[in-house]
């Protein structure tokens, strides 16, 4: 027996050893450290933690120190509950049941006229579901069928559920509280003394109930017949997560996290550490809280230092929007800041603009210079110190840098500067929609996708001329020399081989294409929905190159030394070797 195993696994090191190296590493991988992102939920079972973010699970079995993802891709997960060995999920597309720590979720909608779960509770064998317009839903049979359950509930947006005994509570958008004794088939509205009827969060703490609003924090000792406001403290009133502990009552915000030790008389704020202060879900497990923020993942404090520190390590939940290139650093926008890795994705730093959405990023001297949804922000030599340098309130999509001219596009058209964002000159004569998606350099002319088509520009902007694919959102454009791409808000991906005046399409007809980047003769397109496509022989040869990734919503792309990067719309950032895709592919 001894002898066989030892057999096979000579045989075994023998095959590897044979397999080529571009077989054995031929398929994407996370790139480590573009970690964070969206958490709306939090379930504690025993040892594991589990985290509900914008776009599926993820699970920590070690108190946070790393995740794993966890299923449930393209769902936004809002409420999390466990039962037993169960672990239940409430999604923007309706109610899930996994038995097995999340590696297979089966859904249960029979009976969900509305699909929209933002909350979940468990009362004895029964579960009650929060829609968000449709009510309460209840099931009795582990969510094998499920029944509206709304006499009395005037208000249909679910937002929270506490339960006290036999009472189970509802928050919700514009009614304020319902209570319920049997289990929904009756509600009555309880808002005396309740000053707003807007409730994020509600929770409870022995005998007492608590519900976070647009008002901040009001308490119940009577099962919500009155309310009294309790904000001695809270600096931001949008409440919206309330959780407890044994040494006192937590509430997240819009400025961050506070706590009370008195059940609520007094608040104070503990933010230290804390890089976002959005906080849009709280857990408490043992000495151990933890926050889920709005864009920049989960935070982690001991109650008895209250010092945040980050927890993401493998929860690959950000968006990535927009790449850049400069000295061997590559540099990436986000919903929430930049971030630079000096090693290929390996490891990165923030650099600032946390409160910005980063859609597009150039580099112009010594000037990082980065499109955002507020308008444009510019960094000279300190990477880490932003200056807001014009087009204010504009959505700058795109840039690109020609000699001393940076050119911006902006659902107003393009607007042009020479002097790093002291002025900047419209420049729209010729165009026939303003809204202005993409840009790029075609040798000495600039190309512009817009609304309505391609444009062109010969003459730095100053005149532009229609190019082709009228009534055609063009999103994305590549030049390779020879040939011009262009990709359409799902509409397609065409080619022209004589500078715009033909074009024919390639690949699926309803491509929803973001973004397109080549290296010599090979022209990568990342799309919504269908990952990333190589092109090859000037678009003869169009294939997908996704193995690996979980995620195919690809929102931008960059090659940098040998990689291929691709950021996901709400996956993170990943990786793969170039030379592996071509020499795969031939």
């Amino acid at each position: 027996m001894k002898m066989q195993i030892i057999k096979i696994k000579f045989i075994l090191v023998l095959f590897l050893l044979l397999i080529p190296d571009n077989l054995i590493y031929s398929q994407w991988i996370l790139a480590k450290g573009s970690y964070g992102g969206y958490v709306y939920s939090f379930a504690v079972s025993g040892s594991n933690l589990f985290a509900g973010t914008h776009d599926g699970v993820y699970l920590s079995a070690n108190n946070g120190n790393t995740w794993n993802y966890s299923g449930l891709i393209n769902n936004v997960v809002r409420s999390l509950v466990v039962n037993g060995k169960n672990i239940y999920a409430g999604t923007s597309n309706g109610f899930y049941i996994s038995s097995n720590k999340g590696k297979k979720w089966t859904q249960f909608n029979d009976g969900l006229s509305n699909k929209d779960i933002h909350e979940l509770i468990i009362s004895g064998n029964n579960i009650l579901a929060g829609s968000s317009g449709g009510g309460v839903f209840l099931s009795s049979n582990n969510g094998g069928k499920w029944t509206q359950m709304n006499a009395g509930l005037s208000n249909k947006i679910i937002r929270s559920f506490a339960i006290i005994g036999k009472n189970i509570f509802v928050g919700t958008l514009g009614g304020g509280v319902y209570i319920t004794n049997d289990l929904g088939k009756n509600w009555k509205q309880m808002n005396s003394g309740l000053l707003s009827m807007n409730v994020f969060a509600l929770c409870t703490k022995g005998s007492d109930l608590f519900a976070g609003t647009d008002q901040g924090i009001f308490t119940s000792p009577d099962y919500g017949t009155n309310w009294k406001q309790i904000n001695n403290g809270i600096l931001n009133k949008n409440i919206f997560a309330l959780t407890t502990n044994r040494s006192g009552l937590f509430a997240g915000s819009d400025g961050g996290v506070y706590a009370s030790s008195d059940n609520g008389s007094t608040w104070n704020q503990i933010n230290n550490g804390l890089l976002n202060v959005n906080v849009r879900s709280l857990a408490a497990n043992g000495k151990l809280l933890y926050a889920g923020t709005n864009g920049n993942g989960i935070f982690v404090t001991d109650n008895n230092k209250f010092l945040w520190q980050q927890a993401n390590n493998g929860l690959s939940n950000s968006y990535i929007r927009s790449f850049v290139v400069s000295d061997s650093t590559l540099y990436a926008g986000t919903d929430v800041g930049i971030y630079s890795s000096p090693d290929n994705g390996k490891s990165f730093s923030f650099l600032g603009l946390e409160k910005s959405h980063i859609g597009s990023l150039a580099v112009k001297g010594v000037y990082k210079c980065a499109g955002t949804w507020n308008g444009f922000y510019s960094s000279e030599d300190n990477d880490t110190a932003w200056t807001l340098s014009g087009l204010q309130n504009k959505n700058v999509r795109s840039l690109i840098v020609k000699g001393a001219y940076l050119f911006a596009a902006t659902d107003e058209g393009v607007y042009l500067t020479s002097n790093n964002g002291s002025h900047w000159k419209l420049l729209n004569h010729g165009f026939t929609s303003t809204n202005i998606i993409s840009l790029e350099l075609n040798g000495p002319d600039i190309i512009a996708g817009t609304g309505s088509g391609v444009f062109v520009s010969v003459n730095n902007g100053n005149i532009w001329s229609f190019l082709g694919l009228a009534n055609k959102q063009v999103s994305a454009i590549y030049s390779n020399g020879t040939s011009l791409f262009a990709g359409t808000l799902g509409q397609g991906l065409y080619i022209s081989e004589d500078n715009g005046k033909t074009w024919n399409q390639l690949g699926p007809l309803n491509l929803n294409v973001q973004n397109i980047i080549g290296q010599e003769d090979n022209v990568f397109i990342g799309t919504l929905g269908e990952g990333v496509y190589m092109a090859k022989d000037n678009g003869k040869t169009l294939v997908n190159v996704n193995s690996g990734f979980i995620d195919l919503n690809i929102i931008s792309l960059i090659i940098h030394d040998d990689y291929l990067f691709a950021g996901t719309y709400g996956c993170g950032l990943w990786r793969r070797s170039i030379h592996e895709l071509i020499t795969s592919r031939k």
